[in-house]
């Protein structure tokens, strides 16, 4: 189990500006909260277990679950789980798991071999902290050399 950034997307490793915008635009649409991980991978189940039709082309694929990591906890039903656990054993597929957001630890961990992580530099937390951190690096360059210099020596306020 692992985690890798997936940068900006596209196989060149960067994704263009209109293409990054409606990916955005689409990831703030609200769909109720929370991910129904179960029901889409059920259906992927079925497709690998029984693969009839336009779905033989999925045989043996590998399945990709894409989360903001906002999944209940434990994710899957106890069926589902084993179900999953059975033909994962069997059929030897993975799953991998494309975490929007800042990497942090999430139930998507649980259902995945890897979960790559996706947009994470433009998580707004990570902006705002990035940003107030360039902030306060710009203010104490600014700074008189002996407000800079006793900086330098105070222990860390909040004890961190």
């Amino acid at each position: 189990k692992g985690r890798r950034d997936a940068g900006g997307g596209g196989a060149g490793g960067s994704m263009d500006r209109r293409s990054l915008t409606r990916l955005l635009d689409f990831l703030a649409c609200g769909f109720g909260g929370g991910t129904d991980v179960a029901s889409p991978l059920r259906r992927a189940l079925d497709v690998l277990e029984r693969p009839d039709g336009a779905d033989v082309v999925y045989s043996g694929a590998d399945l990709l679950l894409v989360s903001d990591g906002e999944l209940p906890d434990p994710p899957l039903d106890p069926p589902t789980a084993e179900r999953l656990r059975r033909l994962r054993s069997r059929q030897g597929f993975e799953v991998h798991g494309l975490l929007v957001g800042a990497p942090r630890p999430t139930p998507l961990d649980q259902l995945c071999d890897e979960v790559h992580t996706c947009l994470s530099r433009f998580d707004p937390l990570a902006v705002m902290r990035e940003r107030s951190a360039a902030r306060r690096e710009e203010r104490l360059e600014a700074a008189p050399a002996w407000r800079r210099a006793a900086h330098r020596t105070a222990p860390a306020r909040g004890g961190r």
